[in-house]
């Protein structure tokens, strides 16, 4: 995942993001050409659903944040 060179990563900064009310914070920390893998019980490991610049993944953070549910973040692990 590339992380946008205007903002600074933090775990903090991850949190505050994930357990906002809209997905804009977690968006504004991808690059625009940063692609995510999804797996699920529809996109298995072998085939995952590939997500393709901020556009699709903003979509995508539109209609997890358009549910009825909390996001929290409870640990984080960075390497390198």
């Amino acid at each position: 995942m590339g992380s946008r060179q205007d903002s600074a990563f933090t775990t903090e900064a991850l949190r505050e993001a994930i357990e906002a009310d809209s997905g804009e914070g977690l968006l504004a920390l991808y690059e625009d050409d940063a692609q995510i893998r999804v797996i699920d019980q529809s996109d298995q490991p072998s085939h995952p659903k590939v997500l393709r610049g901020r556009g699709e993944i903003e979509e995508m953070l539109a209609d997890i944040y358009s549910r009825e549910m909390i996001h929290r973040l409870d640990q984080c692990v960075i390497d390198g």
